[in-house]
Parts: C-alpha cells; sequence; structure tokens
C-alpha cells in the first residue's frame, strides 16, 4: 500500500510541477507577445489559443497537488462544532464524494477527448489544432485529482496524516 501511496504522491507531485512550468510559459509567451506588438509590430497568430491552453493546463494539472498540500478552499463553520471522530467520518465521507465526482469528471473528459480524436475536430484558430491533444494534456489534471483523492481516502481510512505542507513534498529519486 505504501508504494502505491509513493507512486500517486509521485505523480501528483509532477501534475503540480508541470502547473507551475504552464504558468511560466504562459507569462513568457505572454511577455513575447507583448514585445512582438509593442516593438516590431507583428502579432503572433497562435498566442491566443495556446495562452488559453496554458492557463487550463495551469489550473487543471495543480488540481491535486492543491488537494494533496491542503489548499481546497473549506467551510469550517460545520467542523468546528463537532467533535474529532465526527470530523474523521465527514472528512472521510467528503473526499469519498471528491473521489466519485473527480471519476466522473475523468471518464468524461475521456469521452470527450476520444470523440474529438475520432471526428478529427481542430481548432477553429489559424493553426487548426487537433483538439484531442490538448485535451489528453487536459486529462492529466482530473486524473491527478481522482489519484490524490484515492490517496487522502487510504491515508484518512488508515488514520495517517492525508495532507502535507508544499515544502515536505517531493518526487523521491
Amino acid at each position: 500500500m505504501c508504494a502505491l501511496l509513493a507512486v500517486i504522491d509521485r505523480f501528483v507531485t509532477l501534475c503540480g510541477r508541470l502547473a507551475a512550468v504552464a504558468l511560466v510559459a504562459l507569462f513568457g509567451l505572454l511577455l513575447t507577445e507583448i514585445f512582438l506588438r509593442s516593438v516590431v509590430g507583428y502579432s503572433l497568430p497562435f498566442v491566443v489559443e495556446y495562452a488559453g491552453y496554458l492557463v487550463a493546463l495551469s489550473f487543471l494539472w495543480g488540481l491535486g497537488w492543491t488537494l494533496m498540500t491542503g489548499g481546497h478552499v473549506r467551510v469550517s463553520v460545520v467542523t468546528a462544532i463537532l467533535s474529532p471522530a465526527a470530523q474523521k467520518r465527514l472528512d472521510i465521507a467528503v473526499t469519498a464524494l471528491v473521489l466519485i465526482l473527480s471519476t466522473l469528471l475523468l471518464i468524461a473528459w475521456g469521452h470527450w477527448t476520444i470523440g474529438s480524436y475520432t471526428r478529427g475536430s481542430l481548432s477553429y484558430f489559424p493553426t487548426a489544432t487537433p483538439l484531442a491533444i490538448p485535451q489528453a494534456l487536459l486529462a492529466l489534471g482530473p486524473l491527478s485529482l481522482v489519484l490524490a483523492a484515492l490517496a487522502r481516502l487510504i491515508r484518512l481510512a488508515r488514520g495517517e496524516v492525508a495532507e502535507f505542507p508544499p515544502d515536505q513534498v517531493e518526487l523521491g529519486p
């Protein structure tokens, strides 16, 4: 079980780091576009399309990482009045719900991506990017959320710590 959790943690951490890379790439792309428009008077035709993909990638790829590091928004009004045992039961129930909903999201995303691939759908931008490519890359986000929720549920059921400070999460050797 520990080996499975370690693999999940590495994958979720990798997705979180890829989200950061996507943000840096977005910054670089937009900075380049601003420079080219202002100085050279030329605009890159793919910036709007790929900036959109990078925004979505940075958001979705970070979902699992955010759950693993306890960064998702919580409303503590209810949990503050519960006993520790009831808090744990509620945490397990909510995590199970997250696992179910994120699994449904991942399945729907897979159907959407496969549909785009089989139809040969292209973006309407000048680059005519095959939509299955960014959709498949974006699917890593819901997958990381499914795996992070599964790992969290296992840890909660075993009575272990379910969240880790970001500076204590590593990819390992």
